[in-house]
């Protein structure tokens, strides 16, 4: 190992990197500036609708509330606190 002249050091041996993220097996990166523009994209949608489309307050709200909804779930299965939503059964 060697110490270059701005006096930090650096393990260069191949076969040996630092990861990028850490993340745990069989899951994927949600890369904190995909989840900032994601919501951004989302919020700004939802705002368009609510402003510019004429639709009765009751939709908006039932609109607003599944949006919500399916965002929250996409947020904790990115975060990797919800398991893979496609193995959940509903009945017997």
């Amino acid at each position: 190992m060697t110490i270059p002249e701005g006096g930090v050091a650096a393990d260069v041996s191949p076969g040996h990197h630092r990861p990028d993220n850490l993340n745990f097996p069989g899951t994927d990166p949600m890369n904190l500036v995909n989840l900032v523009v994601t919501l951004v994209v989302v919020g700004v949608g939802l705002w368009a609708i609510n402003t510019y489309l004429p639709m009765d307050r009751k939709i908006k709200q039932i609109l607003n509330v599944v949006v919500v909804i399916l965002v929250v779930l996409w947020l904790l299965r990115g975060f990797g606190l919800l398991g893979d939503i496609g193995t959940i059964s509903v009945g017997g």
